[in-house]
């Protein structure tokens, strides 16, 4: 966990984290409930965006000193106690996500005898909630550490709490009655979604634009004020910051260029809500893409106006080529991660927009097939000739897959009905990219992070290299069991990467377990191709 890459690599999974909750739970519905604990949480987003914008303020203030303060997080780089902290963060996370589903059903009953059940699952949520993110920073570094840090950098973390402050601030100041920007944004809004669909529902005196599938309503936070007034904060306060290795008059210009830069896409925000809404799913519109897009948005645009300021002969007295430590080129962490982090990167994206049938998995494909060829050059030592042993150990992972999972008739016919429907060409070219994922592009990825990469990470933390690949059971059930919870059935799951993790301790090479992994794939598509099986896949 303590290198440069395996943050990047932890990194992914929070987010999937914040995904996964963004989209599943909208806050907002228990706002305006009578249970005190339940409406308090309804404001849970106002303490997200407050965080969030914390965050960006340590990072764009603590720019220049991200070698250093690196450098001091590297310091614990023999940190031992990492793994149980992440362990626990796993079990809180879990634990949160269920007891958030519990909340929003007791918004059907909080009115009755069982109230002081939804006051009880309140509190543990609260108390859960802060547990998870306790767990992520012990996950990273000691408590020593943190308090060391927040010690040395007091300046940079009051700055970042003020950024906060003031991002909030102008939030609500966005609120008041902003008539002429609304108007503006109403009708550019308007005009583009014209564009796109011949048929545009417009209500101005109420400020409802959508289409006759999808409406919204144009609030005044909607109209690009909030957007405004946190890229105004947070430009203010970066140009007072390094007002000393700055150009004055020269970065006054980037207060007009942001403030233009994030209604425009605040504009594109609202017309790509009201067409995911119409034309995709209104789940999608209304809960992550309605609560995060913007956010997005801001954070890019800050960070990117940030990052020229700091490169560019224009805004600076003197140009200072930003430094970043990497990790040693002969370090092989890169070439087995971020082929990973590419694929989950892409599944994201194609979900995010993926209504009844992913149509987008051949995006999947190419994106993985690129980084793949990217690091070819990495790769070539690592694959051997194939082993009889690996092949046998991928057929007995199919008959165990095929024993353990069950088929779902359901989800064969709607797989069916909405694969087939289609032009014959598509189809046959959806099924050509399936194919190859399965067989050859996902198990190279998956076998190059969970045997690469995992098994030599916990069995040396200090891994950054492939050597003389070391069995340890902390290793070996821990990648099996994690390998399981990525593939949805858990117990078949476990059993294979079990398996793939024994083909690889045989000569001590990632090609026989890569080998293993994809004869199990192969046999499972032409398996499901041949019997229309099409839930095993």
């Amino acid at each position: 966990m303590q290198s440069v890459v395996s943050r990047s690599f932890f990194l992914v999974f929070l987010c999937l984290e914040a995904l996964v909750l963004s989209i599943s739970f909208d806050s907002q519905s228990l706002e305006k409930t009578h249970n005190l604990f339940l409406g308090l949480i309804g404001y849970a987003g106002e303490f997200i965006r407050f965080f969030v914008a914390v965050a960006g303020g340590f990072a764009v203030f603590g720019w220049p000193r991200f070698q250093a303060i690196s450098h001091f997080l590297l310091d614990y780089n023999d940190y031992p106690w990492w793994q149980r902290w992440l362990a626990a963060h796993g079990i809180f996370i879990m634990s949160f996500i269920y007891i958030t589903s519990a909340l929003f059903q007791g918004v059907e009953f909080e009115n009755s005898h069982e109230a002081i059940t939804v006051y009880l699952v309140a509190v543990s949520w609260f108390l859960i909630g802060i547990g998870s993110v306790v767990c992520l920073f012990f996950t990273i570094a000691p408590a020593k550490c943190w308090t060391r840090l927040i010690s040395q950098e007091i300046v940079l973390v009051s700055l970042a709490v003020l950024t906060g402050v003031l991002s909030w601030f102008a939030g609500e100041m966005s609120e008041l009655d902003w008539q002429p920007l609304t108007e503006l944004t109403f009708k550019v809004s308007g005009y583009l979604l014209g564009i796109f669909y011949p048929e545009v529902v417009i209500q101005p005196v109420h400020k409802i634009l959508g289409t006759p599938g999808f409406e919204v309503q144009i609030s005044p936070q909607c109209s690009g004020y909030e957007g405004i007034g946190l890229i105004i904060v947070f430009l203010f306060l970066y140009i007072i910051a390094y007002r000393r290795t700055l150009l004055f008059p020269n970065v006054y210009i980037l207060f007009p260029i942001g403030v233009i830069t994030i209604w425009i896409l605040n504009v594109f925000r609202i017309v790509a809500l009201i067409a995911i809404g119409s034309s995709f799913s209104e789940e999608i519109a209304a809960g992550g893409f309605h609560s995060n897009a913007g956010w997005i948005a801001f954070v890019l645009i800050s960070g990117g106006m940030v990052s020229i300021c700091q490169r560019s002969k224009y805004f600076l007295v003197e140009s200072h080529a930003v430094e970043f430590s990497h990790e040693s080129n002969h370090s092989s962490a890169p070439a087995l991660l971020l082929p990973f982090v590419a694929l989950l990167s892409s599944i994201i994206l194609t979900s995010a927009f993926t209504v009844d049938f992913n149509w987008f998995y051949p995006i999947r494909v190419i994106v993985s097939l690129s980084v793949i060829w990217y690091f070819r050059k990495q790769y070539r030592p690592i694959f051997k000739n194939i082993t009889l042993h690996s092949l046998l150990i991928g057929f007995s992972v199919f008959v165990i897959w095929l024993i353990l999972v069950d088929v779902s008739e359901q989800d064969n016919q709607k797989f069916m009905d909405s694969l087939f429907e289609a032009p014959p060409l598509l189809v046959s070219s959806w099924l050509l990219f399936r194919f190859i994922g399965a067989t050859i592009t996902v198990p190279i990825i998956e076998e190059l992070v969970f045997r690469g990469y995992l098994i030599n990470k916990l069995s040396d933390i200090n891994f950054t290299e492939l050597k003389a690949i070391k069995f340890t059971w902390l290793s070996f059930l821990g990648s099996s069991i994690l390998f399981g919870a990525l593939h949805g059935e858990w117990l078949a799951g476990t059993i294979a990467g079990m398996g793939f993790a024994l083909a690889l301790y045989h000569r001590k090479s990632i090609s026989d377990a890569i080998t293993a992994h994809m004869t199990t794939n192969t046999l499972l598509a032409f398996y499901v191709m041949s019997t229309g099986n099409w839930s095993l896949w």
